[in-house]
């Protein structure tokens, strides 16, 4: 059978799609959708800066076990939603240490150095990350304290496929008007 490689996080998660769309013989869908998706993250974009602030930054982070990751803007996890679908900005840390690679593994101690404006968690449950819910550095961050945290379960939000969009951005989208 052929066999199609694609080494992620090298393409843009929408010329993926439009690829699929491509060797399926599926290009007019795949097409449709992606002018669909695009007209509608940048209306919901426009209408949750306008609640939020303009110049809002996020940051993406991911628990496992007892691991803490943060995630840029083209490894899943909502980063293609936040950063990319509705144009939120991410704290200049992040863009120069994370975007490049796609993640980093941070400590619990460093953590807080990330931290934007707001933050989304991804964690298979909330035994996942009470360590570091309960610990001092992570109650001292503004975003925090602010109640500006999203958490949201890693499991659905791994990947960057178009129904897996959908459910991020329309978590996203109701997790954040919640908020304010």
């Amino acid at each position: 059978a052929p066999t199609i490689t694609i080494e992620y996080g090298k393409n843009d998660y929408l010329e993926i799609l439009n690829r699929f769309g491509k060797i399926f013989g599926k290009e007019d869908e795949a097409d449709k959708w992606i002018k669909d998706w695009k007209s509608k993250t940048a209306k919901i974009g426009k209408e949750l800066k306008a609640k939020l602030g303009e110049n809002v930054t996020f940051t993406v982070v991911g628990l496992f076990e007892k691991e803490i990751y943060l995630f840029g803007n083209n490894w899943g996890r909502g980063g293609e939603v936040i950063y990319q679908a509705l144009g939120f900005d991410a704290p200049q840390k992040v863009k120069d240490e994370v975007f490049k690679l796609g993640y980093l593994a941070a400590s619990q101690e460093t953590v807080g150095s990330y931290i934007g404006d707001y933050v989304l968690v991804a964690a298979e449950n909330e035994e996942t990350g009470s360590s570091l819910y309960e610990s001092d550095v992570w109650k001292s961050i503004p975003a925090v304290q602010q109640n500006h945290v999203l958490k949201v379960d890693a499991n659905a939000f791994y990947f960057n496929d178009p129904l897996t969009l959908e459910y991020e951005l329309k978590t996203i989208q109701e997790g954040l008007e919640k908020m304010n």
